[in-house]
C-alpha cells in the first residue's frame, strides 16, 4: 500500500472462508502543508546593555501557532522567554507545537554584543568581546574607529579589545565592528554594528 496517494483498494479474503465477501475501500490521503519553513523569528533582548544576565523574548509568526521554543541544546518549552542568558552568540529554535517531532525546526543565529565598555582597569567591563563566539574559532572580529581605520583584528579565542591601539589609550567615542562567521546553513555571513568606549 502507498500511504502517500489517495486510491481504491480491493481486499480479497482467505478463500477458506466461504461466507466472506470481497471488500472495496478508498483510502484518502490528505496533503499536510509543511508550514514549518514559513515561521519567521524575531528576538528581543533585555536589557540591551553590557549585562551578564540578559533575558530574551522570541517572537514567532507564520506557520501555525502555538509554537514551542528551544535555546541551543536545551529542552523545548512553551514560553518564548529565556532568562539568565550569559552568551552573546547562540541559536534559537522554533517549531509548531502540533507538528511532528521529526519535522525540522526554524532556527535563527543570534548575535548580541555589549553596547559599551569602560576600560579603566576597575575590573568591570574593561574588555570588549563577543561571548559565545568561541564555537566558531575561525570567525574574525574587526574593530574600526569612526573614520573606518582598523584598530584591531582578532579571533574569538582572543580575550577581546582592551581599548588600546599600539599601546595607547583610545579616546571615548563610538567604534564600529564586523564579525565574519558561518551561519547555521554553513553560509559565510558578516554582521556589522557599533558600540561605545567610555572612560
Amino acid at each position: 500500500m502507498d500511504n502517500t496517494l489517495t486510491t481504491t483498494y480491493t481486499f480479497t479474503p482467505d478463500t477458506s472462508e466461504t461466507c466472506a465477501d470481497l471488500m472495496t475501500l478508498e483510502i484518502v490521503v490528505n496533503n499536510i502543508v509543511n508550514s514549518i519553513n514559513s515561521i519567521r523569528v524575531k528576538v528581543n533582548l533585555v536589557p540591551s546593555s553590557f549585562d551578564d544576565n540578559q533575558s530574551i523574548e522570541v517572537i514567532a509568526s507564520g506557520g501555525t501557532a502555538p509554537y514551542e521554543y528551544k535555546l541551543e541544546n536545551g529542552p523545548w518549552q512553551d514560553s518564548p522567554i529565556f532568562n539568565d542568558i550569559t552568551d552573546y552568540f547562540y541559536i534559537v529554535f522554533v517549531r509548531e507545537k502540533t507538528a511532528c517531532n521529526n519535522q525540522p525546526a526554524t532556527s535563527v543565529q543570534v548575535i548580541n554584543h555589549p553596547v559599551f565598555f569602560t576600560p579603566n582597569n576597575d575590573g568591570f567591563n574593561d574588555i570588549w568581546n563577543i561571548k559565545g563566539l568561541e564555537v566558531q574559532p575561525e570567525a574574525q572580529i574587526t574593530i574600526y574607529d569612526r573614520y573606518g581605520k582598523i584598530i584591531t583584528i582578532y579571533k574569538p579565542t582572543s580575550p577581546g579589545w582592551d581599548g588600546l591601539y599600539n599601546g595607547k589609550k583610545m579616546p571615548s567615542n563610538d567604534y564600529w565592528f564586523t564579525i565574519e562567521y558561518i551561519d547555521t546553513e554553513n553560509i559565510p555571513r558578516v554582521f556589522r554594528s557599533h558600540f561605545s568606549l567610555i572612560r
